[in-house]
Order: structure tokens, then C-alpha cells, then sequence
């Protein structure tokens, strides 16, 4: 248990775990265990840890060596498993990910994105990592259209040579309608209207929630109603839209391109943006002011080792991110502290908790305060990945004096942890709020 966790007495962190599991490798001898996820066009990440030797404690090496295979796919992405380890851990892992093993739901997942079967393989050797690298700084250049594709209304920007000549915002209802038709017009209209404000369009840039591969809609929850079998019909929708209009397009998760513009407006490099809402949303830009091609699925990235821990419904697996970094933590801590709520709804049971501490109440500022310990751990752990500088923090969980607690809390954790150096956390400023995603996703391409 954290010394800092009040509520979720059995918090075990993956970090602390990893810590404590690295100290018995070294005490106990080591094997090596490595890995690449490979994706479309061949890109990859490779990554390798020491393990303890086979027969040591095979059960605690599969922990360690599945979370760790889980947590490379919801980061970068991929479908091909190329593995070097012993025979017995080798098996476990290719048995939890296969069909019908443990980890299906991830393995069918990544079928469907990448319309591939899913491969493990044990190999001798891994090839060098090959990374999609996706300029995200501030292109100013030309006549271009930024779309923000959202769950409750687009915005679109018609920007030339830096100078936003048209930003709109439309309302539309893409998550209760099944019809295609619905969608392809309104993203359509949307691009027509801001077109109609350009000479000529040198490129699209979009900004749309989901999983993207080479532009497509692979998963996305704006099209969440549209059935299987009229799925192509909106696979395509920023392909066909951009083609029509005769300009290149270039498709980035709305995490990726909140990312970017808190860079361009904060005049940062090396941010990782996380929204804390209704889920846990993320995005990444480098040092270099580049997006890597990567998911950045850290909802479904595992924060939490306790055997016990909380399971979220979609995937079925349990100490993922969604139930901690999201309404869904808050909620949790709250009904563990003993809050009762008179709805189910998690947006109206968030701001009961928010309205609580608004009037002074302890138990809700303690919520708060664990959210930021939670907060803490999985930035130490997402460093391993991603060696950030500055994260920013949005969301509606990080809005008013609930935010500022988590920041304060998650600061404190860290600085404990001499971690305090490695990044910043921040909040969005004006500068960002001006901004918009529509006109920061214009800057693709």
C-alpha cells in the first residue's frame, strides 16, 4: 500500500511493482526478455527487460512480461508479436495471447484495426525499430482546412499561411446515428464550408477521435452505430471527403492533436496530453515536434498490479487506466469513501462529487487527492515509454479546485519519488483555449 493512497488501501502500482520485481532479478540472476510489435507498413517498436531465470518463479516472470506486452500494444499499436525469451514464458505468453486465451479481447481488437491476424512468434534476434514520424509543429504554410471531428459538434477552420480566415462550429449527433449517409454528409458540408473561404486547398488536416491506420477509420467511436456491414462507407470518410476536394489529407487522433496544439500554444516539445473524462485519452508529441504513429490507447494500459484491482467492462481486464485516470476513478473512490449518489449517470455522479467539495466536504477532497496519486504513479510508469518533458492535464475531471488537488497531490507523490526533475505538469492556458484543435490540426501534413 502507498503511504500516500487514503481510500484505495490496495493500490499496488505497476511502478512499485516493476521496482520491486527488478531488485529480485538482481539479487536472483537474470534472463532476458524482449519483444517488438510490429503494425502496418512495417513499423515497429522493440523493447526488452531482465526477468528471473526459468524455474525461479515462472508465474511472477508471465505478470511482468504480460502487462508489459499489454501495455506496447494499447501504446504503439501492432499486430505481430516477435518474442525472445525462454521456452516456458515464451508459451505462457503466446497462450494468453492467442484465441481463447487470456488476453483475447486484445488479440481480436488488433485484428480488427489492422485487418491482419494476430501472429506470435519466438525468434533469436529483433530488427531495429521502425517508427511512422508525422511532423506536428506549427505549418503555417499554404491554404489549408483543420477538422476536429468531436462527439457532439465539429469545428473547422479555413487557415492561409497562418492567418484563420473561417472557424465554425457545427452541432451534429454522430454517436446515436447508424446511417452513413448522416455522417459523410455532414463532414462534407463541413470541408465545403470552409472551402468556400480558400482560393485553393494545399491540405487537410483532421483531428478525430478513434484509431487511425493510413487515414482510415478502423475504430472509432463517432461511428459507433453505423452496423458492420455499412462500415466501409465511413472507413474511408476523410479519404473520400479530401479527394473530392483534390487535397491531401492527413488523419491524427484528437489525443495526438490536443497534444500538438498545447505544444504549439505552451511553445513546448516533448508533451504527453492526457484528458481525464469520461475516459482516459492521450496523445504525444516529441522532442522534435513529431507524432509517432502510435495508438496512445492509455485507457487500456495497466496502472494497477493489485490481483483485485478494478475491472472495466469493455475489455474485461482489470487495473487499466479508464477506472482511475477518468469519471470513472473519481466515482469509484467516491463510492469506496462512502458517497451515495441518487444517479447512475457518471457524468452527473462526477459533478456530485465536484459540488461536494465545492461546500467544503473532506471525503471529497480526499477523492481528489487519490486520483492524483494514482495520476502520479502512471506518469512515472508512462515515462519508461515515452521519456516526456511536460504533461498536460485536461478533462473535465481536471477542472476547478478537484484539479488543482490532483496536481498538488500528484506533485507531491512525485517530488517524493525524486521524479520531480525528470517533468513538468501543467494546466492548458489562454493560449491554448484560443487556439482550437480544428486550427492545430490544420498544421498537418
Amino acid at each position: 500500500m502507498d503511504k500516500f493512497m487514503k481510500i484505495d488501501k490496495d493500490f499496488l502500482p505497476i511502478y512499485e511493482f516493476n521496482k520491486t520485481f527488478d531488485e529480485k532479478v538482481r539479487k536472483e540472476g537474470a534472463d532476458l526478455f524482449a519483444f517488438s510489435v510490429e503494425r502496418n507498413d512495417g513499423y515497429s517498436e522493440c523493447f526488452s527487460i531482465d526477468v528471473l531465470k526459468k524455474g525461479v518463479d515462472d508465474a511472477l516472470n508471465f505478470r511482468r512480461a504480460e502487462r508489459f506486452i499489454k501495455t506496447a500494444l494499447w501504446t504503439v499499436g501492432g499486430y505481430k508479436l516477435k518474442i525472445i525469451a525462454n521456452d516456458t514464458l515464451y508459451k505462457s505468453l503466446e497462450n494468453a495471447y492467442s484465441h481463447g486465451g487470456k488476453r483475447d479481447f486484445d488479440v481480436k481488437f488488433f485484428e480488427n484495426v489492422y485487418d491482419a491476424p494476430f501472429s506470435v512468434e519466438r525468434v533469436p534476434a529483433l530488427l531495429k525499430s521502425k517508427r511512422e514520424l508525422v511532423a506536428a509543429d506549427k505549418n503555417e504554410c499554404g491554404a489549408r482546412i483543420g477538422l476536429d471531428a468531436g462527439g457532439s459538434d465539429i469545428k473547422i477552420s479555413a487557415v492561409e499561411n497562418g492567418n484563420v480566415l473561417f472557424s465554425k462550429e457545427i452541432l451534429w449527433q454522430p454517436k446515436v446515428n447508424s446511417n452513413p449517409a448522416y455522417h459523410v454528409k455532414f463532414i462534407n458540408d463541413a470541408l465545403n464550408e470552409a472551402a468556400a473561404h480558400l482560393k485553393k486547398i494545399d491540405a487537410i488536416g483532421v483531428s478525430s477521435a478513434g484509431i487511425y491506420v493510413k487515414n482510415e477509420a478502423r475504430v472509432a467511436s463517432l461511428f459507433i452505430k453505423v452496423p458492420e456491414n455499412d462500415y466501409d462507407a465511413v472507413r474511408r470518410i476523410y479519404i473520400d471527403a479530401a479527394k473530392r476536394l483534390g487535397a491531401p489529407v492527413t488523419v491524427a487522433n484528437d489525443g495526438d492533436v490536443a497534444a500538438m496544439a498545447g505544444a504549439i500554444s505552451m511553445d513546448m516539445k516533448s508533451v504527453l496530453g492526457i484528458a481525464m473524462g469520461t475516459s482516459e485519452a492521450a496523445g504525444f508529441v516529441d522532442d522534435k515536434n513529431r507524432l509517432w504513429g502510435w495508438l496512445n490507447e492509455l485507457a487500456f494500459v495497466p496502472v494497477d498490479m493489485n490481483e483485485n484491482a478494478a475491472v472495466d467492462e469493455w475489455s474485461v481486464d482489470i487495473g487499466t487506466g479508464v477506472k482511475y485516470l477518468s469519471q470513472d476513478g473519481v466515482i469509484k473512490l467516491a463510492c469506496l469513501a462512502g458517497i451515495e449518489f441518487q444517479t447512475s449517470v457518471p457524468s452527473e455522479r462526477l459533478k456530485v462529487v465536484q459540488n461536494l467539495l465545492d461546500e467544503g466536504s473532506e471525503v471529497a477532497a480526499t477523492v481528489f487527492s487519490d486520483v492524483g496519486v494514482y495520476l502520479a504513479y502512471s506518469l512515472l510508469y508512462y515515462y519508461d515509454f515515452y521519456k516526456f518533458e511536460n504533461v498536460l492535464l485536461m478533462g473535465r475531471v481536471m477542472s476547478g479546485l478537484g484539479g488543482e488537488i490532483i496536481m498538488n497531490k500528484a506533485n507531491e507523490v512525485l517530488k517524493n519519488h525524486g521524479a520531480d526533475k525528470m517533468f513538468k505538469i501543467l494546466l492548458p492556458d489562454e493560449n491554448f483555449r484560443r487556439l482550437g484543435q480544428s486550427v492545430a490540426a490544420s498544421y498537418l501534413g
